[in-house]
């Protein structure tokens, strides 16, 4: 069997998985269960992202290796963008994410 150059590098990448939970949970008081969830996971063999609300981003940490990648991210940064949330931001309240869903996620 002659696989090709590119099949070869698709064959060699990691998955990725990714969960947005929209505008949930209703309180804060379910965090630990969806957190706990996440928990108990395997991703030893696969990379996990989690987009919670962005009023719950700083709440929600994983010790398994799941990220945390928040739902949205202003691509033209800091300004006067109503709702928006810009990297630097980001990076200021040390979300270290490198994925992240842009625009709408249905």
């Amino acid at each position: 069997m002659n696989i090709t150059r590119t099949a070869r590098r698709f064959m060699s990448r990691r998955p990725i998985v990714g969960g947005n939970w929209k505008c949930n949970p209703v309180s804060a008081k379910a965090l630990p269960d969806l957190v706990a969830n996440i928990e108990a996971c395997d991703t030893s063999k696969v990379d996990v992202y989690v987009c919670p609300s962005p009023l719950h981003v700083s709440l929600c940490t994983f010790k398994n290796g799941a990220k945390i990648a928040p739902q949205n991210m202003n691509f033209t940064g800091c300004g006067a963008y109503t709702g928006e949330m810009a990297a630097d931001q980001m990076v200021d309240m040390g979300i270290e994410c490198s994925h992240w869903p842009l625009g709408a996620s249905w």
